[in-house]
């Protein structure tokens, strides 16, 4: 993945039409993280939700056991094998993109491990970037400009989405985070 850096507000001068789509992932544990499920949200909220199919027989943390496994099913997801998730994300990124292979798709996370994990699926693409939202607000936080405190759990109980460590709904958070992080650029 290419990590960029810069405004909260535009994209990258080379990305005159890119799309920005908010991602999430569960993971097994922080030692060995195997996906378990993504979501996916765009800026106009157009959603993708997956979860894996044989999660169930995963190794996974107390953690994940307690607080992410009894999530899924919700939010209706895809269940897909592993192996065909790559793919159904490539294609979803494509059906954002029309076809047109000159819109960049900039993918926004608040982990390093979505990044490592979204570039598992598939070899990154050149239309493909990624970004970490909190590497962001922090360099705004740095630069002297107004900081908008990432809160993913006040966030939610704010707008009600949902509860946390389910992928859809961190993503969906993660988008009205960030729009409101732009707002505040702005003024």
């Amino acid at each position: 993945m290419t990590f960029t850096h810069g405004n909260l507000a535009t994209p990258n001068s080379f990305q005159k039409h890119a799309f920005r789509v908010f991602c999430d992932f569960e993971f097994s544990d922080f030692t060995n993280p195997e996906l378990l499920s993504i979501g996916l949200v765009t800026e106009d909220g157009r959603e993708l939700y997956i979860e894996r199919a044989d999660a169930a027989e995963i190794e996974v943390s107390d953690f994940v056991k307690t607080d992410v496994l009894p999530l899924f099913g919700s939010e209706s997801p895809e269940v897909l094998a592993y192996e065909e998730i790559g793919d159904r994300v490539v294609e979803w990124f494509d059906s954002l993109r029309g076809g047109d292979r000159s819109v960049v798709i900039e993918v926004i996370s608040d982990s390093e491990f979505d990044h490592r994990l979204l570039s598992n699926l598939q070899p990154s693409p050149a239309w493909l970037q990624s970004v970490n939202v909190v590497t962001r607000l922090v360099q705004h936080l740095l630069s002297g400009r107004k900081f908008f405190r990432y809160d993913i759990e006040s966030t939610e109980r704010h707008l009600g989405l949902g509860v946390q460590h389910h992928a859809l709904i961190d993503s969906r958070v993660m988008r009205e985070a960030y729009a409101a992080a732009v707002t505040l650029e702005r003024e």
